[in-house]
């Protein structure tokens, strides 16, 4: 009995001395895994936290024809359904739109309510439209505060009549655009700079921008993608005034051709009374010397039968 006593004490102390390892090997075990899914865990949290912190900004636009006849207007007539969001926006800027109503939204949208001719009242009523369009792509989500004008500023000299570039944001253009708009005592002229930079940000957003319907908001350099773009439309404007000069070119050449087209009918209308002048020369009594003379169809034929006769004279 003592012996198996003995035996069991041993395989005991055997075991227990081997179960430290065992213990460490499992914890060692139980910790791996356990950084392994927290890794995994923390890469998953990292991705989804970039992309919660930096979305796409939404940038297209639409143009003032659009504005004026959907979303509650129809040509001047209806209500906006964007009056409130267009009072708490104007109040960014000089509150130009504080105290308008839904209905006056639609009329001002509307150009043809504007005056006629270039004065300041007519330029200021169109610098009105512009803006509200401007602010309207921003209310709808069409167009972002934090934006870049980027190639809307196409070398114009409007942009620094309000000083802006194209590393300018839509926030600062519409600061700028708003301020003189909201003054009636400004010119006609700068009313017409208001009215065309408001204009120009939309139209760059809805149908110039090559990275649509994104917005341009990193700075802009000489060596980025968009620079080059906003020489090229300079290019463009450049270009179409060289195909309305060769169209005017043209016209003046199809009119150069019908003048030398008439020339020639009344060329050969004289020359046919010279024909029948000719024959009837040639029916009269002969004078052989004369009948060359009238019968002459260049100079030199004159000029050789002018000596001819002067030799018979002599």
């Amino acid at each position: 009995m003592k012996n198996n006593n003995t035996q069991k004490e041993k395989w005991i102390g055997r075991h227990i001395k081997k179960a430290p390892v065992l213990i460490v090997l499992a914890l060692f075990l139980i910790l791996s895994n356990s950084v392994i899914y927290l890794a995994a865990f923390e890469a998953h949290v990292i991705n989804v936290t970039a992309v919660i912190e930096r979305p796409p900004m939404m940038c297209n636009a639409l143009s003032i024809g659009y504005w004026r006849n959907h979303e509650g207007c129809d040509q001047g007539e209806g209500e906006s359904v964007w009056t409130d969001e267009i009072h708490t926006m104007t109040s960014n800027f000089s509150g130009l739109f504080y105290d308008t109503t839904g209905e006056e939204i639609c009329q001002d949208l509307w150009i043809p309510n504007c005056p006629s001719g270039n004065n300041a009242p007519a330029k200021r009523c169109r610098a009105t439209a512009m803006t509200l369009a401007d602010e309207l792509n921003l209310v709808s989500g069409r167009l972002q505060l934090e934006a870049l004008i980027a190639g809307a500023d196409n070398g114009n000299p409007a942009f620094d009549n309000l000083g802006l570039n194209y590393n300018s944001t839509v926030d600062e253009a519409l600061t700028s655009i708003e301020y003189i708009v909201a003054n009636s005592s400004y010119s006609a002229s700068q009313y017409n700079d208001a009215a065309y930079v408001a204009e120009r940000i939309y139209a760059f957003y809805e149908d110039e921008n090559a990275n649509v319907p994104y917005c341009v908001m990193d700075p802009i350099t000489l060596y980025s993608g968009i620079a080059p773009q906003i020489s090229s439309l300079s290019q463009d404007a450049s270009e179409e005034d060289e195909e309305e000069s060769e169209e005017e070119v043209q016209e003046e050449n199809n009119e150069n051709n019908h003048g030398r087209d008439s020339e020639n009918e009344n060329g050969s209308g004289d020359n046919e009374d010279n024909d029948d002048e000719n024959n009837r020369g040639e029916n009269s009594e002969p004078n052989h010397g004369q009948d060359q003379i009238e019968n002459a169809t260049s100079s030199e034929e004159v000029t050789e039968n002018e000596p001819t006769a002067t030799s018979t004279e002599e």
